[in-house]
C-alpha cells in the first residue's frame, strides 16, 4: 500500500466527498479504472499492473488486446494511452479507488468475481441475464445487498449512456420512455441501498481492507451521506450541457427527471449547487477576462462585452433552468454578468465616444441584469448614453483612430489635457496641430476629425469659463464679508443694526460703519444682504459698489469669450446639438448681462501636407457638412434676376452672395458651395449691369 502523510479524519472525509464530487459527472462509469482496464473490483496491486503491461504491449505491437477477467460493457473505441495511465493512477490510490469500487459490480461473494455468475453474464455482454439474477438474489436478501447495488450500478450505467448517446444523435419517444424508466430504476435502487444497512457494513470493511489513514468509518458514513447529492448533480450537469446546446426540451426533462427522482429536497438543492459550482467558477472566469481585455484594451473593449455576453449567456441560462428565481446564486451570477458588461461598455464609450455601439451594449446587458439595482444602474447609463448620441458632442469622428500614429498621438495628449479639464492647453495643441506648427503633418482628410476635436474643447472650454466665473460671482464680496466676520466676532453695536433696520439715521444722531467700524456722520447706505440689514459708510459704500461692478464686467468678458468659444464650436462641428444649444443659451445670456452678441473669430485655414494640398477643397467639400444655404440662395436669385425677376432679384442674389462666401470661408471646411455663391454673384451684378445699359440707351434715345 502507498504511504500517505497523516492526516486529521475531517481533513481526510473531506478528501474524499471531494473525490466523490469530481467523480459525480456524465463521464463516471466512462473513465471508471476497473471498466478501463477490464478488472474486477477485487483485483490486486499485481493484477493491476500486468494489465496495464498487456494493454501497453497491444498498443505498441499493433494487436488486438484480449479481454480482461473483469470485462464488462468494453468500451469503444478502446482507451487511449492517456486513460489507461489514468486508470491505473486511479487504482493506485486508496481514495480514488474506493470510489471506483462504489460505482462498480461487486461480486455475491467478496473476492469470488471469477465464479459470480451475474458478472460471467456481463463478461459474456449479456446484462439482461445478469439483470434478472441479481433480482432474484435481491428478492432473496442477498448478502450485504450486493445484488441490489449492482442493479443500481446497473441502471445508472444504461441511463447515463443512453443519455450520452442522445447527446449526439437525439432520441424518439419511445427511446425517451426507455431512458426515464432507467433513471426511475437506478434512483429506486440508489435509495433502497441508503437504507440498507449490511451494505454499508460491508464498504466499513473494504475501508479498513486499504488500511489508509485518510479512509476511516466516518468516510463511509459522509460518503452514505453525500450521495444523493452527488448522484443527483450527475442529471443537473447533463441538464446545463444540453442547455448550452440549445436543448432546452431535454434540459427541462432531465430536470424532471431530478424532480421525481424521489430524493429529499434538500438533496435536490444540494445536487443543483454542486452542478452550478463550476459554471459560476466558469461566469467568474469570463468576466474577469473581459475585465482585463477591456483595461488593456478600451478602444476595443465593445468586443470583449459582447464576447462575455455570447459566452456567458447559456451558462445563465443553465442557471436558470436549474435554479428558481430569487435564488442568490443565479441572482449574483446575472448581475456579476451585466455589471462587468456596463464596466467594459464605459471604458468603450469613454475612450471612443461611440454611442451607438454603447446603446446596443447596454440593451443586452440589461437583459441579463437580475437586482432592481443593477437594472436602475444600466437604465440611467442607458439614458446618459443616448443623450450623448443625440447632442453628438464627441472628441472622436468616424476613423479617429484610424488616424496615422503622430497625428493621432497629438490628438490623444490633446484629450489627456482635455480630460483634466486643461481645455487652454488643449485647444492650443489642436490650433497648432491645424496650422502646421506643431512638427506634426496633417493630411487634407484629417482636418474635420481635428476640428471635431477641437469644436469639443471649445464647447467645454466656454461652459467652464462660465460656470468658475458664475460661482465667483456669487462669492459674498469682500467688504460684506467683513461685516459678517464683525458681527461674528460682536464689533457691531446695536445701534448700527437698529439704524440698518429703519433704513436710515435719525437726526442729531450717528453710529459706526459696520464694515470698517469709523463713526458716520453724514454720507452712509443702508442695504440688506441675504435678509439682514447693513449700513456702511460711504467709503466702504463705494468699495461694495466698486467689488459688484468688478464681479459683473467679469461675468460679460466671459460671457463675450464663452460666446465666442461656442460659436466657433458650432461653425467647426455643426452637427453638435449640445453646442447648438449652448450657443442658443449664450445668446440670451448675452441679452441678460448686457453684452452685444459677438460674431466668432475667423478661422485660420488649416495647412495640411504638400502631398495632399492640390486635394485640400476637393476632401474638406467631401467632408463637409451640407451646402451653405446663402450659396443656394444666391444662385437661384441670380437665375431669377436674368428673367423674368430683373433687378428686384439681381440685388439680393448680390447680397446672399457675398454673405455666402464669408461664411464658407469662416467654417473651417465644414460648410461648401463657394461655386454656387460665385455664380450667383455673376449673374447678380450681371443683371445689375444690364439694367444700367437698358436705362442709358432708353434715356440717350429720348
Amino acid at each position: 500500500m502507498p504511504k500517505t502523510s497523516p492526516a486529521t479524519n475531517g481533513e481526510a472525509d473531506q478528501e474524499a466527498l471531494a473525490l466523490l464530487r469530481d467523480s459525480a459527472t456524465p463521464e463516471l462509469y466512462h473513465r471508471n479504472g476497473f471498466r478501463v482496464l477490464e478488472l474486477p473490483v477485487d483485483a490486486s496491486t499485481k493484477d493491476v499492473n500486468r494489465r496495464k503491461q498487456m494493454v501497453e504491449m497491444a498498443a505498441t505491437n499493433g494487436v488486438a488486446l484480449p479481454p480482461g477477467p473483469g470485462r464488462s460493457f468494453p468500451l469503444d473505441p478502446a482507451p487511449d494511452e492517456f486513460t489507461v495511465r489514468d486508470a491505473v493512477q486511479r487504482l493506485g490510490d486508496p481514495e480514488r479507488r474506493l470510489v471506483d469500487e462504489f460505482f462498480w459490480f461487486w461480486p455475491h461473494e467478496q473476492g469470488q468475481s471469477k465464479s459470480d455468475q451475474g458478472l460471467q453474464h456481463l463478461a459474456q455482454g449479456n446484462h439482461e441475464r445478469a439483470s434478472e439474477i441479481w433480482s432474484q438474489q435481491e428478492a432473496n436478501q442477498s448478502v450485504s445487498h450486493v445484488s441490489t447495488h449492482n442493479l443500481a450500478v446497473l441502471h445508472h450505467l444504461l441511463a447515463l449512456q443512453c443519455e450520452n448517446h442522445a447527446r449526439s444523435n437525439g432520441t424518439s419517444v419511445e427511446e425517451q420512455k426507455n431512458i426515464e424508466q432507467l433513471w426511475s430504476r437506478a434512483f429506486r435502487r440508489w435509495q433502497k441501498l441508503l437504507g440498507e444497512e449490511g451494505f454499508w457494513s460491508r464498504l466499513t470493511a473494504r475501508v479498513r481492507e486499504f488500511a489508509d489513514p485518510r479512509l476511516t468509518a466516518g468516510t463511509v458514513r459522509r460518503l452514505r451521506s453525500a450521495l444523493p447529492a452527488a448522484l443527483l448533480s450527475i442529471n443537473a450537469r447533463l441538464a446545463l450541457e444540453a442547455v448550452e446546446q440549445g436543448k432546452k426540451d431535454s434540459a427541462a426533462r432531465l430536470v424532471e427527471v431530478i424532480r421525481q427522482s424521489g430524493f429529499p429536497e434538500d438533496a435536490i438543492k444540494d445536487g443543483f449547487r454542486q452542478a452550478v459550482e463550476p459554471v459560476r467558477a466558469r461566469i467568474k472566469a469570463l468576466c474577469k477576462a473581459a475585465e482585463n481585455s477591456a483595461e488593456s484594451d478600451p478602444v476595443h473593449a465593445d468586443k470583449a462585452c459582447r464576447q462575455l455576453l455570447d459566452n456567458a449567456i447559456p451558462l445563465l441560462d443553465g442557471l436558470d433552468c436549474l435554479l428558481p428565481a430569487g435564488d442568490p446564486t443565479r441572482d449574483v451570477a446575472h448581475d456579476d454578468v451585466a455589471e462587468q458588461a456596463l464596466r467594459c461598455q464605459v471604458a468603450f464609450a469613454k475612450k471612443t465616444h461611440n454611442w451607438r455601439v454603447s446603446v446596443e451594449l447596454l440593451e443586452s446587458a440589461a437583459v441579463v441584469a437580475s437586482s432592481d439595482s443593477v437594472s436602475k444602474k444600466l437604465k440611467e447609463n442607458l439614458e446618459t448614453v443616448r443623450k450623448n448620441g443625440e447632442d453628438g458632442d464627441d472628441y472622436c469622428g468616424d476613423g479617429y483612430f484610424d488616424l496615422p500614429a503622430p497625428v493621432l498621438d497629438e490628438m490623444e495628449a490633446a484629450r489627456k489635457q482635455a480630460d483634466a479639464h486643461d481645455f487652454d492647453g488643449a485647444v492650443s495643441r489642436l490650433e497648432k496641430l491645424l496650422a502646421g506648427t506643431g512638427g506634426v503633418s496633417l493630411e487634407a482628410d484629417h482636418v474635420p476629425l481635428v476640428n471635431k476635436a477641437l469644436a469639443y474643447c471649445l464647447g467645454f472650454r466656454g461652459v467652464r469659463r462660465l460656470n468658475e466665473t458664475a460661482q465667483a460671482n456669487n462669492e459674498v464680496p469682500p467688504t460684506i464679508l467683513r461685516i459678517v466676520e464683525r458681527a461674528k466676532a460682536g464689533l457691531v453695536d446695536n445701534l448700527s443694526f437698529g439704524f440698518a433696520k429703519m433704513g436710515n439715521i435719525m437726526p442729531g444722531m450717528s453710529c459706526n460703519c459696520m464694515a470698517c467700524g469709523s463713526r458716520i456722520y453724514s454720507q452712509y447706505m443702508t442695504f440688506s444682504f441675504r435678509d439682514v440689514p447693513m449700513l456702511v459708510c460711504g467709503s466702504c459704500a463705494d468699495k461694495i459698489r466698486g467689488e459688484q461692478d468688478s464681479g459683473k464686467s467679469k461675468l460679460r468678458d466671459a460671457v463675450k469669450k464663452s460666446t465666442e468659444d461656442f460659436l466657433r464650436a458650432g461653425r467647426l462641428d455643426p452637427a453638435n446639438k449640445f453646442v447648438q444649444k449652448q450657443i442658443e443659451q449664450a445668446r440670451e445670456l448675452c441679452s441678460t448681462v448686457g453684452v452685444s452678441f459677438p460674431s466668432a473669430p475667423k478661422e485660420k485655414k488649416p495647412k495640411v501636407s504638400k502631398s495632399s494640398a492640390a486635394s485640400a477643397s476637393s476632401a474638406t467639400a467631401v467632408e463637409a457638412t451640407g451646402v451653405c444655404s446663402a450659396a443656394k440662395w444666391s444662385l437661384g436669385l441670380g437665375i431669377a434676376a436674368l428673367w423674368p425677376c430683373g433687378l428686384f432679384a439681381a440685388i439680393p442674389a448680390v447680397i446672399c452672395g457675398h454673405k455666402a462666401l464669408k461664411q464658407i470661408e469662416e467654417s473651417g471646411g465644414s460648410l461648401r458651395g463657394q461655386g454656387r455663391a460665385k455664380t450667383g454673384l455673376v449673374l447678380g451684378y450681371l443683371s445689375i449691369a444690364l439694367f444700367i445699359i437698358l436705362i442709358i440707351v432708353a434715356a440717350t434715345s429720348k
